[in-house]
């Protein structure tokens, strides 16, 4: 990979192998929220630094851990954010370029929203890969793919007001419309080589289907 990726690991379900296995391999540092080191461990993966107040970690492992002193351990007790926003600050703050996040999925739905909201409160280069989707931040005002297959599914929300809205190459074109938060951009699909999306203001959320749902 050109850049440095960190992967963050959320104390959550697991996407299919075929998600998280590629984003083990093309991250540069591998950091666990809390409570995911021990599952990190089960699944024989190697982590690089555990962030959170470790009330979630099994005291014993967490002693083997400080013995060992492989891992970086990084105390964060702040109740203000979650975990995965506190990891995210983090990585920042060390220098990487782009973050995944994953394992954010099961358990409260509550937890499950503060996630996405996470990519809201830390603009960054940053996906969320769920077992189903990736989901991106977009606020540039500019976003063009044309690596997806066509019949690709995609969702387009807004966060807040956004005006101009415009894409081209889906099923359901849309041309210098205003979107608010509501259901109107749920389930469209590319019908050409080229997804564009382009806007004057505001933010969005993509949803982008894994291509192997085609």
């Amino acid at each position: 990979m050109g850049e440095d990726r960190y992967l963050l690991v959320a104390n959550g379900t697991w996407p299919r192998d075929e998600i998280w296995q590629p984003l083990v391999t093309n991250a540069k540092r591998i950091i666990a929220c809390d409570g995911a080191a021990m599952k990190c461990a089960e699944m024989g993966v190697k982590v690089d630094a555990i962030i959170g107040d470790m009330d979630s970690i099994d005291a014993a492992y967490l002693e083997t851990l400080k013995k060992e002193q492989s891992t970086l351990l990084v105390p964060r007790t702040d109740q203000t954010t979650n975990d995965l926003v506190k990891a995210m600050y983090w990585a920042i703050e060390q220098g990487a370029e782009h973050l995944d996040l994953m394992a954010v999925e099961g358990g409260d739905s509550g937890h499950q929203f503060a996630s996405m909201m996470a990519l809201c409160e830390v603009p960054f280069q940053s996906q969320i890969h769920t077992n189903t989707s990736t989901v991106e931040l977009l606020q540039n005002g500019v976003y063009t793919n044309a690596s997806l297959p066509r019949g690709t599914v995609f969702s387009l929300f807004a966060i807040g007001e956004v005006k101009g809205v415009t894409i081209k190459g889906s099923e359901w074109d849309l041309s210098s419309v205003e979107l608010l938060p509501s259901t109107r951009g749920l389930h469209n699909a590319t019908a050409s080589d080229t997804l564009e999306i382009t806007w004057n203001s505001g933010t969005v959320l993509l949803f982008l289907n894994h291509r192997s749902l085609l």
